[in-house]
């Protein structure tokens, strides 16, 4: 039976401003784990009313068995810098961990880990995804699950790699120099081209729908429709990546953009000096 000696995972979380869903769905679903991390990592990345609240919440958490380190932003620094932060940190904690990635709005199933792990040691993988279920405001949907993966999917969008059914081993995302804190947004296409061109990453996939990514239009997100930040990361994106793409993965790259962010294309391309 596997143990955490054979498969030591430090869960980590960036939340900003949001201590009711950390609560009920992040720390939630992490407690009730069939099988359990070694760590949990949050990086607190809320404006300072907030700190209080999310301390306590955490304290309740630890109470009721949860081993977690607390680190707490001094200004906002943005999502990509938190997860690079914990990630050093773990890694720092257990040289060549596990690193399981949780979105502070997102639930987890409680064999989420337990799959993970099994998919891992049957394919002798460095990196497992899990299915996406989505639930956006009262409409509920699995997204296709994965079998494999290419880089002219994320060229174009994403096929249903999030955060938090991200789970790989730490040295991968240390080699790539983590996330890119230039990005205030598209943060997981970027992650995910830069690894798949990593030659020595070994990849497995559970099979399962094992997390459910929230969508809720009511409530603003990096990812929302028309923020300045989605505006941002795509453009960014864009830069990088433009010379990957054939004239298809540019249509319709270019085409999501419109119908899911209502971004025009040469809001994208013009240059900004």
């Amino acid at each position: 039976m596997l143990s955490q000696a054979d498969f030591p995972i430090i869960v980590v979380v960036a939340t900003r401003n949001r201590p009711e869903l950390l609560d009920s769905r992040c720390l939630s679903t992490i407690l009730h784990q069939s099988f359990c991390a070694f760590r949990v990592i949050i990086v607190d990345d809320s404006d300072s009313q907030y700190f209080e609240s999310n301390q306590k919440i955490i304290g309740v958490y630890q109470e009721a068995g949860l081993i977690i380190e607390y680190l707490q932003n001094s200004c906002h620094s943005g999502l990509a810098h938190s997860w690079n932060r914990a990630i050093q940190y773990a890694n720092n904690l257990m040289p060549d961990c596990w690193i399981a990635i949780h979105d502070d709005d997102d639930t987890w199933h409680e064999k989420h880990l337990q799959l993970c792990v099994e998919a891992a040691k049957l394919r002798n993988a460095t990196s497992v995804v899990s299915g996406l279920t989505v639930i956006k405001d009262e409409e509920k949907f699995d997204q296709p699950l994965l079998a494999t993966l290419h880089i002219s999917d994320f060229l174009r969008g994403n096929p249903g790699w999030q955060g938090s059914n991200t789970f790989i081993m730490a040295r991968h995302l240390l080699t790539i120099g983590g996330y890119d804190e230039n990005m205030p947004s598209t943060l997981d296409r970027d992650m995910a081209i830069r690894l798949l061109q990593q030659p020595d990453i070994k990849w497995a996939f559970t099979g399962f729908h094992t997390v459910q990514y929230y969508i809720e239009s009511q409530r603003k997100a990096l990812s929302s429709k028309g923020t300045q930040e989605k505006l941002t990361g795509l453009r960014i994106f864009y830069t990088k990546y433009a010379q990957m793409m054939d004239k298809q993965d540019q249509e319709i790259f270019f085409d999501r953009c419109s119908r899911f962010f209502g971004i025009n294309p040469e809001w994208i391309t013009e240059r900004k000096d």
